[in-house]
């Protein structure tokens, strides 16, 4: 399994992604398993959370990171 990607993005690489023209998903605080059926690129507005891979490996991920979660 890939690992997750953390990046702490300047505001001149978020626009060259056009970060800012990207939907926004909203989750309160929750617990549920997830995957992805290809890398999925996110960048965190607000809030933190804790991602437990089936490995056993932890990520917390917190306002201004940008996210990939592996396939």
């Amino acid at each position: 399994m890939k690992d997750i990607k953390i990046l702490q993005p300047t505001k001149d690489e978020l626009e060259k992604l056009k970060v800012y023209s990207w939907p926004i998903w909203e989750c309160g605080v929750s617990k549920f398993d997830w995957e992805y059926d290809e890398d999925e690129t996110c960048y965190i507005l607000e809030g933190k959370v804790i991602v437990e891979t089936e490995d056993g490996k932890k990520y917390e991920i917190k306002k201004g990171d940008l996210v990939t979660f592996p396939k």
